[in-house]
């Protein structure tokens, strides 16, 4: 389930720098992907560590998104022309994800999410 709940973490991230749909919908894609991330992490782990580390980033994440999503001015996003930014953050999200699961994950962080 871990897994499943991450597939959309990357490309959110992309959309996050990709004048995108994606980024006109979620409005901070990067806050949404980090809370994601932080929630798929505790499932997998069961630490106090683990629940301070990726607990404190789900947390923090979802707070800073609802601060955010209050703030005067927040719904001014300019319109994408196109769909080249959304299959942009969708194909390169999906690529990276990939990567990680194949092997990047386990040589970077020394953990294999597998």
């Amino acid at each position: 389930l871990a897994l499943v709940l991450l597939l959309p973490v990357f490309p959110l991230l992309i959309a996050a720098y990709v004048p995108s749909r994606i980024r006109m919908t979620v409005g901070h894609p990067m806050l949404l992907a980090t809370a994601l991330w932080g929630l798929a992490h505790l499932m997998a782990n069961g630490t106090l560590a683990d629940l301070a580390l990726f607990g404190g980033f789900a947390v923090w994440a979802a707070i800073d998104w609802i601060s955010a999503a209050n703030r005067p001015g927040s719904g001014k996003v300019r319109q994408p022309v196109g769909w080249t930014g959304d299959a942009v953050a969708v194909l390169g999200g999906l690529a990276i994800y990939g990567l990680f699961v194949a092997g990047l994950h386990q040589w970077l962080i020394g953990v294999s999410p597998l």
